[in-house]
């Protein structure tokens, strides 16, 4: 490959790399980045900040920012006898695993030379594009729907972002997409965020090798994570370091999309609205992770008691999470039960519960 360059992901139409389309202007899907990678341990450059350490494998930036992200731990228990690994990504910079997708595309953002940045979100990833953007030096819009938690509206705000709250989470994805005196960057479509979350997948293979994905549990809002590790997993497929993944992927109760799509009915649950992380519809990238979930796992879904349960679990463990990633535990719970997941169990926790007080 000479050159990176943005392909859509349904119609396979490139687009520049320098382009600022957030998909594309043809079939609507969203776009991907398309560079060769060649993964080696060697050449993960430990003098770099944060996540940067891992340039070699992401698409080329010039402008690299970072607020030291990356590296999360993670600890050791056992879930109903079943040895299992909590990876603490909610312990980032800002509280959550959105930084990950945060300090590509900001830096990506900078490259181009916007100065106003949009982005819609329930709350996480809204703030930590607005501690990127801000420290970054650029303009923040950040659109939301009305039942955003306080706290996270609070600390928004406290950013310096320009915060629109209204109506549903779809309600306010139409808003953002509708501006025109910025960039929208958002990252339910952003194709350099989607390339950051493929670093946890470098990470848990640093950390525990090739145990860290014979049985992975991860959240499913707008998918982006499980994506990431997917395109992770597969960079370390292609250096020979692993065979492949088993991802138990977890939706809300009334959020089902993937769910919907594998078993052609919904969970039967009634709908939740507690997980604000997982309340995203007309996930953009759907066939992507429908795709991947056929052909390496499974999906469940959680209900409102589910959440609630494994969250004062976590909690009484002193694990100070929000309730989205009490769901991905919950999920967990039921993968052992029905006898999808073996041991190791590797966890992902992706956001904090500091933001919920």
């Amino acid at each position: 490959m000479d050159k990176p360059y943005l392909q859509c992901t349904k119609c396979k139409r490139k687009y520049s790399y320098d382009s600022t389309q957030w998909c594309c202007e043809h079939c609507s899907a969203p776009l991907n980045v398309e560079y060769e990678i060649n993964f080696s341990l060697d050449n993960i450059d430990y003098k770099q900040l944060g996540l940067w350490k891992f340039h070699n494998f992401l698409p080329p930036i010039k402008n690299k920012i970072s607020l030291g992200e990356g590296n999360t731990p993670i600890v050791k228990i056992s879930l109903l006898n079943k040895t299992t690994y909590l990876k603490l990504d909610y312990l980032m910079p800002t509280g959550s695993f959105k930084d990950r997708g945060s300090f590509i595309t900001i830096s990506r953002v900078l490259d181009l030379g916007v100065s106003k940045i949009i982005e819609d979100s329930s709350g996480n990833a809204g703030i930590s594009i607005a501690a990127y953007g801000r420290y970054a030096g650029l303009d923040i819009e950040i659109h939301g729907p009305i039942d955003m938690p306080r706290g996270k509206v609070e600390v928004l705000k406290k950013l310096g972002a320009t915060v629109f709250l209204m109506g549903s989470r779809v309600d306010a994805h139409k808003r953002a997409i509708n501006r025109k005196d910025g960039l929208y960057i958002g990252h339910l479509y952003n194709p350099f965020y989607l390339e950051g979350m493929k670093t946890v997948a470098y990470e848990l293979y640093i950390q525990l090798g090739k145990d860290a994905f014979r049985n992975i549990v991860v959240p499913i809002g707008s998918g982006t994570l499980l994506l990431g590790i997917w395109r992770g997993v597969k960079d370390l497929m292609n250096a020979g370091l692993v065979d492949g993944v088993k991802i138990l992927g977890v939706e809300a109760a009334g959020y089902e999309e993937v769910y919907e799509n594998i078993y052609g009915r919904s969970a039967g649950y009634e709908k939740t609205e507690v997980a604000d992380g997982l309340r995203v519809y007309n996930k953009p990238r759907l066939k992507e992770i429908v795709d991947v979930i056929r052909k390496y796992g499974d999906v469940t879904v959680v209900d409102r008691d589910m959440i609630w349960l494994a969250y004062d679990e976590l909690w009484d463990k002193g694990f100070i999470i929000e309730p989205s990633s009490a769901a991905t535990y919950a999920g967990a719970v039921y993968g052992i039960k029905s006898g999808f997941l073996d041991e190791p169990i590797v966890i992902i926790l992706t956001g904090s519960g500091l933001k919920m007080i």
